[in-house]
């Protein structure tokens, strides 16, 4: 197993909103915070995760939880269950998806002057899951609330257990 990396120009969504990012006559505002720019952003990334990301991970099935071997469960699970490792569980069909673990504001890469997704970024969650490990948010209220949902969290981690 190997990582390539390579650089994308661009700001990540969290940074959108605070400054407009139109240039010159066209700007939302005089300069400092732009809700306007922010909002753009917001629903052309939701539009992105639910009409090409999510349904393109979901193609990618496996019958084995994890990514070869290794399971690496949600950053927000690892918070609250702080197991030192998890066993492989394995299903007779492909019922677990692809999922990127960490969605979130901050691994959203955009185009500055489009305001749309160029590219999703921190991969080191992902794997094969149930459907329902596919959480996202595009603000970081809601993306730190998935934090706190305990019930949740345990309910997550009891269904990946073997």
């Amino acid at each position: 197993m190997f990582l390539e990396m390579s650089r994308v120009d661009g700001i990540d969504l969290s940074e959108v909103g605070k400054e407009c990012q139109k240039p010159g006559s066209v700007r939302h505002n005089d300069g400092g915070k732009c809700d306007k720019c922010m909002n753009i952003a917001k629903a052309n990334t939701e539009h992105f995760i639910q009409t090409i990301l999510l349904p393109e991970l979901a193609k990618l099935c496996s019958n084995k939880t994890g990514l070869e071997g290794f399971v690496l469960p949600l950053a927000w699970i690892l918070e609250y269950d702080t197991r030192s490792r998890w066993d492989v569980k394995t299903s007779s069909y492909n019922e677990f998806v692809f999922t990127h673990g960490d969605l979130g504001p901050a691994n959203m890469r955009m185009d500055p002057y489009t305001l749309t997704v160029k590219c999703v970024v921190d991969w080191e969650y992902s794997g094969y899951f149930p459907p329902e490990f596919q959480k996202w948010a595009v603000d970081n209220s809601a993306y730190y609330a998935l934090y706190e949902d305990h019930q949740t969290i345990c309910e997550l981690a009891r269904s990946i257990e073997p």
